[in-house]
């Protein structure tokens, strides 16, 4: 098992010789998004507001509190699996997402 620094953004020989397993260490801005997220993305064609080109996705789902007038406060943000995700990450490779859809 190997110890790896990442920092975004990440290029494609960023992630050579990565194994499953290794411990990954992620430095820089990583883009929080759930399930509904890619959902709407790929299913919907909606863009995303953020370019997340050679960065990082955090699966999570996280607990906010709506204080009204376009104002959150983050309570929490806890991960969750990626594997509900990888259908539609694969769909949208495949059709080629433009920038802000992949």
């Amino acid at each position: 098992m190997a110890k790896h620094i990442l920092t975004t953004p990440i290029q494609a020989s960023d992630l050579k010789g990565i194994k499953a397993g290794d411990i990954i260490y992620l430095n820089g801005h990583i883009t929080t998004c759930r399930d509904v997220a890619h959902r709407r993305l790929v299913e919907y064609g909606r863009e995303l507001p953020v370019d997340v080109r050679n960065g990082a996705i955090l699966h999570a789902g996280p607990i906010v509190r709506d204080h009204g007038d376009d104002k959150f406060e983050m309570i929490s943000v806890g991960p969750t699996t990626s594997m509900r995700m990888e259908i539609r990450v694969r769909i949208c490779k495949t059709n080629r997402c433009t920038p802000y859809r992949w």
